[in-house]
């Protein structure tokens, strides 16, 4: 709406709306005194500098009245800035000048291994002994670390000293303790026939299968001798299986092998629905073109059925894809409207912790010797912080080096004390025949039972050391008995284990249908094609038959697939050709505001008187397409003429309605000194505690302004001044108004304390002198206030000897001995608060 289109006058008292004249809209001066209703000038519609020293009391600037960053850099006196005044993580790296940060600035266990640049930690840097077994990585100390003989025994560790460790020849006889040779330790073929009694070879001491095939005579081991199971596969010999040896309905299915029975083997038909596990027939069990209409059982081809694109739009009878048919956004870009993809929004974030932003004191802030060792973290120095070298002696601590410490080899034979290993410290196996000197093993030496079958040299057992029926079952040896030594028919049904009858032990067409045990062929025992046409029963291929997608295209018959078929959603945007969607496949509404492209409805496309009021965009119309004048009084809504229509100064003074300019209607700072009248600024415009001392003229507050409180107090202490002032001055002086009012004005004033109080004080004996302390419940900033007191007794003098920002201590004296020896101190302090 512009102004051109008002007419003259034609906006009137009811047409403007409510905060409709802005300060633009106001003609100069026309806001006079009776326009602003009471209360309306508030502290934000006063001009800056308009609240003159006339109208404020002294002091009236406190620390909420400064704004932000209205304190700069000279106004700071030196050192004001203390850490209490610091915003955690401000101070970052480079506010720290290099060489700052000194040990005392470093907490303890703040240095971290991480902070530690790797190597920087030399020798001098670690204390004596703090090395200690835990802070060595296993295998660091070599042997060039450990010094000449260090190594004694009980440093070596039990079983530490293995044969790689012992001198050639090193262990004699007398090494040797009786009995300690078992048979472990006899080399084998070591004890000969000479070594052997006559008899001494009895059955327990044959070992299992010693008695090989070689032993046995022909024909030795019958039936009798075979135990029941014995025979087992490998016994077997191939084919030795016939027919007649198999019991009728002995072949079950596990016995058969996958793929072993062919279609040959199906008699035609055999194969009926029953017979046929679910999913059991793949596509590379049917053989081609075998499955036709009449073997699919209704409702069979599921979706999971069908291969990917096997239905083509041949396969598609007319009308078969209707609206559910199709997959949520299936009609894409191609099908029907344009711009289908929105923008994704991304998004980011930080963190700081303390004062020191994290990674701020890097090596070049650290002080040379800064890094102590409470300033180093548990754990921090690890190997790679270590220099080469910097671990002495003297840093590790005693017993620190243990065995996991020691690498392979460290410890030479400098390196081990003289008898330094002992039994214990020999390792199981480390003595061998090397070790040995010849002739240190006697017949002491030798372990009852240490002479094993290895130990016996060949053909050291002979016939007259084998005792009768020593040669058992376990003596004879694997493959010790072998068809020569069986007797004939010694092998019956209950010698032959189960499951020695492998597929290679039985004849050719032994296994006939009498053979089978009912349901012993499944699928995994079918070979690949076996089942053809004819071997499938009519209806036998039910869905649950039919492996997910092995069903192609080329398997559907023309117009098969029918919207009955199709689930709801399954005709996706990329099913669709180009141009398959028509008119008459859109159902009404089916086209909405997304399936349009942006300006594809044109002038022509819009019929006569189609676009009413609703159709029209809010604020589409602009002044363009009003003619001049078009708009009158009657045409504007009530409240619809807003502040920003409205022309500088057009709204003057007699626009304004009687106490219409309220508070809010005031801009911040409009109200200056020159419109407040006289006496405007009464004690309830004054806000609580905007007058301070600055604001307060010189004797301003009188007795009478004081409360009941202060000047109660005041009272008091001005009768026990003018009681002191009479016992010196004239009698005929007389006491005056309470003289105090400065001390009422500073308890009023922020910043500064006022304390006072009682303490007592006692003599003991003659003492004439003694110390009272009063300490205050707050500290004054420093020292520098104002403190007094008087004893209540006429022969005491109380006297100020020293003070300080939290105590204050008097000397109180008697100047002569009476029966009254204790009493009470009166005190009152002024000045400057503590931060």
């Amino acid at each position: 709406m512009e102004s051109a289109a008002l007419a003259d006058g034609s906006i009137i008292a009811s047409k403007l709306a409510a905060g409709s004249v802005g300060a633009s809209a106001l003609a100069e001066g026309s806001v006079i005194a009776g326009k602003l209703a009471e209360g309306s000038v508030s502290a934000v519609n006063l001009a800056a500098g308009s609240v003159t020293a006339g109208k404020l009391a002294a002091w009236s600037v406190e620390s909420t009245s400064l704004a932000d960053g209205s304190v700069i850099a000279s106004k700071l006196a030196a050192s004001s800035v203390n850490a209490a005044k610091l915003v955690d993580g401000s101070v970052s790296e480079a506010k720290l000048a290099d060489g700052s940060v000194s040990e005392a600035k470093l907490a303890d266990g703040s240095v971290s291994e991480a902070k530690l640049a790797d190597g920087s930690v030399s020798g001098a840097k670690l204390a004596d002994g703090s090395v200690s077994e835990s802070k060595l990585a296993d295998g660091s100390v070599s042997g060039a670390k450990l010094a000449d003989g260090s190594v004694s025994g009980a440093k070596l560790a039990e079983g530490s000293v293995n044969e790689a460790k012992l001198a050639e020849g090193s262990v004699n006889e007398s090494k040797l303790a009786d009995g300690s040779v078992s048979e472990s330790k006899l080399a084998d073929g070591s004890v000969s026939e000479a070594k052997l009694a006559d008899g001494s070879v009895s059955g327990a001491k044959l070992a299992g299968g010693s008695v090989s095939e070689s032993k046995l005579a022909d024909g030795s081991v019958g039936e009798t001798k075979l135990a029941d199971g014995s025979v087992s596969e490998t016994k077997l010999a191939d084919g030795s299986v016939s027919g007649a040896k198999l019991a009728d309905g002995s072949v079950s299915e596990s016995k058969l092998a996958e793929g072993s029975v062919s279609g040959a083997k199906l008699a035609d038909g055999s194969v009926s629905e029953s017979k046929l596990a679910d999913g059991s027939v793949s596509g590379t069990k049917l053989a081609d073109g075998s499955v036709s209409g009449a073997k699919l059982a209704n409702g069979s081809v599921s979706e999971s059925r069908l291969a990917d694109g096997s239905v083509s739009g041949a396969k598609l009878a007319d009308g078969s894809v209707s609206e559910t048919k199709l997959a949520e956004g299936s009609v894409s870009e191609a099908k029907l409207a344009d711009g289908s993809v929105s923008e994704a929004k991304l998004a980011a974030g930080s963190v700081s912790e303390s004062k020191l932003a994290n990674g701020s004191v890097s090596e070049t802030k650290l002080a040379d010797g800064s890094v102590s060792g409470a300033k180093l973290a548990d754990g921090s120095v690890s190997e790679s912080k270590l220099a080469d070298g910097s671990v002495s002696g003297a840093k590790l601590a005693d017993g620190s080096v243990s065995e996991s410490k020691l690498a392979d080899r460290s410890v030479s034979e400098s390196k081990m004390a003289d008898g330094s290993v002992s039994g214990a410290k020999l390792a199981d196996g480390s003595v061998s025949g090397s070790k040995l000197a010849d002739g240190s093993v006697s017949e002491s030496k030798l372990a009852d039972g240490s002479v094993s079958e290895s130990k016996l040299a060949d053909g050291s057992v002979s016939g007259a050391k084998l005792a009768d029926g020593s040669v058992s079952e376990s003596k004879l040896a694997e493959g010790s008995v072998n068809e020569s030594k069986l007797a004939d028919g010694s092998v019956s049904e209950s010698k032959l284990a189960y499951g020695s009858v492998s597929e290679s032990k039985l004849a050719d067409g032994v296994v006939t249908t009498s053979k089978l045990a009912k349901g012993s062929v499944d699928s995994t025992i079918l070979a690949e094609g076996s089942v053809d046409t004819v071997a499938l029963a009519d209806g036998s291929i039910t869905p649950a038959k039919l492996a997910a997608g092995c069903l192609d295209a080329f398997a559907l018959a023309e117009g098969s697939v029918d919207s009955a078929k199709l689930a709801d959603g399954s005709v996706t945007a990329d099913k669709l050709a180009e141009g398959a969607v028509k008119t008459s496949a859109l159902s009404f509404f089916a086209v909405g505001t997304n399936q349009l492209d942006n300006n594809a409805v044109t002038f022509d496309k819009l019929a006569a008187a189609s676009v009413g009021s609703i159709h029209i965009e809010e604020r589409s119309v602009d002044g363009g397409k009003l003619a001049e004048g078009s708009v009158d009084a009657g045409h504007i809504r009530q409240g619809a003429i807003l502040a920003y229509h409205l022309g500088e100064g057009s709204v003057e003074r007699e626009a304004l309605g009687e106490w219409s300019v309220t508070a809010s209607k005031l801009e911040p700072g409009a109200v200056g000194y020159e419109h407040l009248a006289d006496a405007a600024v009464g004690a309830d415009k004054l806000r609580n505690e905007s007058v301070n001392n600055a604001h307060l003229a010189a004797g301003a507050v009188t007795f009478d302004k004081l409360s009941p409180e202060v000047g109660g107090l005041l009272t008091d202490l001005n009768d026990a001044l003018q009681t002191k002032k009479l016992q010196f001055s004239p009698p005929e002086i007389k006491a005056e108004q309470p003289a105090l009012p400065m001390l009422a004005v500073a308890a009023a004033v922020p910043g500064v304390s006022l304390a006072f109080g009682h303490v007592d004080y006692s003599f003991a004996g003659i003492e004439d002198r003694i110390e009272v302390t009063v300490s205050f419940d707050a500290p004054y900033a420093d020292d520098a206030y104002v403190v007094f007191a008087m004893a209540d007794q006429p022969g005491c003098i109380c006297s100020l000897k020293e003070k300080s920002a939290e105590k204050s201590t008097f000397d109180v004296c008697r100047t002569r001995l009476s029966p009254v020896s204790k009493g009470r101190i009166q005190w009152m302090a002024v000045g400057a608060k503590s931060n």
